[in-house]
Formats: structure tokens, sequence, C-alpha cells
């Protein structure tokens, strides 16, 4: 185990990166290229608290990626991901938002944005909201009624760039070239409860298992992207492009 005095001294030098704005507000790319990240990440393969706790809050995603918590600060109001989507999402992934803003860094293949919007004229959807898992095995999700949602606009966004989301934006995600994201959860109005978007009813379970990723499985994922972060030091960001404009209540 590494000196518990490095674990705290990396994590307020990256709480600062943070609290700074500079990263938040201008994209991740800088983040990303940081020595502070770089040696968390590599404290993360040998100091087995902080991979402990990072990998209790990691998991499978139910729309088809593979969730990694890499960090968070003291007050809980940033926290960094990793996420690792498979050759292509899933064909029923749910419609969705979030509890909390975030950015998204594209380390890797193409991520490819679809955004929702009500509409009288759309396809009807059963609208459910989320109640998060935390440190839990499971997730909740809420029975709410029927609305019609109608998809209204397309991004791709291609390794290399940033771009932003407000916690209102329904949206859901292709994939190309197995695509890894750098996320920032920006925390600092985070709301109770999420609002999900599935096509029928009959068939959709209200309560999701969700385990925490084994150690061994979180270290192998972290070792897999601390390859890509180097790769793409230096890279060129195309700036943070915003798309947070509220999309409506249901």
């Amino acid at each position: 185990m590494q000196n518990p005095q490095s674990h705290v001294d990396l994590a307020r030098h990256l709480e600062r990166e943070l609290a700074s704005g500079a990263n938040v507000d201008g994209g991740l790319s800088g983040l990303a290229c940081s020595s502070a990240l770089q040696g968390w990440l590599t404290l993360l393969l040998s100091d087995d608290q902080a991979a402990l706790e990072c990998a209790g809050r990691s998991y499978h995603h139910e729309n088809g990626f593979l969730k990694l918590v890499v960090f968070r600060t003291r007050d809980d109001l940033f926290r960094l991901r990793l996420h690792i989507w498979p050759e292509s999402a899933y064909a029923d992934q749910n419609i969705h938002d979030h509890r909390f803003a975030f950015w998204s860094y594209v380390l890797k293949g193409t991520i490819i944005n679809h955004i929702w919007e009500p509409d009288p004229s759309g396809s009807r959807f059963t609208h459910y909201t989320y109640h998060p898992r935390e440190l839990q095995t499971q997730y909740v999700l809420q029975k709410q009624g029927a609305v019609r949602l109608k998809e209204s606009a397309t991004f791709k966004r291609q390794q290399g760039t940033t771009y932003h989301f407000g916690s209102d934006v329904l949206h859901t995600i292709s994939c190309i070239d197995r695509p890894v994201t750098f996320v920032l959860e920006d925390r600092r109005n985070l709301r109770g409860l999420a609002n999900v978007y599935s096509v029928g009813e009959a068939s959709k379970k209200l309560e999701f298992e969700s385990p925490p990723l084994p150690v061994e499985t979180f270290r192998s994922s972290i070792a897999e992207c601390g390859k890509l972060f180097r790769n793409n030091h230096g890279g060129l960001d195309s700036g943070p492009q915003d798309f947070s404009k509220k999309t409506g209540t249901v």
C-alpha cells in the first residue's frame, strides 16, 4: 500500500484542480493530462483502501457500459468517472436525464448523442423516476405514467472532444469503435431524482441489481484506461459544447 500521505496529497491536488473552475468550465482535456490525475490513477492500482472505495461505487450499468467511479471530492460536489462502452450500445437503452450536470471527454472511439424532447406526435414511452443506488446493490424505478417523446437532434462526438449536458437533457447514446469517456459530475445542484423513459412496461423491472465491481476487475479496467490517458496527452480538445438547454418537465 502507498504511504497514506500520498493518498491525501493527491486527493487534495485533484480537489484544487476542480475547485479552480478551469477544468470544469473549460473542458476536461487539461485535467485528463494533469499529473494529479495520472498520479491518482496509478495510486488506485496499489492503494487497497482507495481502490476498494472506488470499486464499491462502480458497476455494469443497465444501459450497457462499464461505469468506473475513480474519484470524488470530500464534499462530494464533484465526481470523476470513466465509462467503457461495448462495440454498440444496447438497442433497448432507456431514454434518460441525470440528477447532475456533467462534462464528458471522449478518450477513444466515437459517441453519438440522441436528444429527445416531449412531443405529442412522438412515440409512446413509460415514464419512471430513478432512485440512485449509491452504495447499495440495486436501484429502483418508480412508474409515473405514459408520455410521448420524439428525437429532436443528433450530435457526433469524436475522440478528443468535450461536451456538456445539463441535468435535464433527455438522451440516449450510440457507439462507434468501443468508446471510452472521461466524465466529470457537477453535483453542486444535485437533484433528488432523475427521469427514465422506457418502451413498453409489462416487461420492465422496477428493481435492478447492480453489484459493485470486484477490485481486480476495477484495477484491470483502470490500467487499460491509464494507457488511453497517456496516449491522449497533448491531444487537441475542440472545447466544450454546451447542450444544457431545458427540455421541459414531463
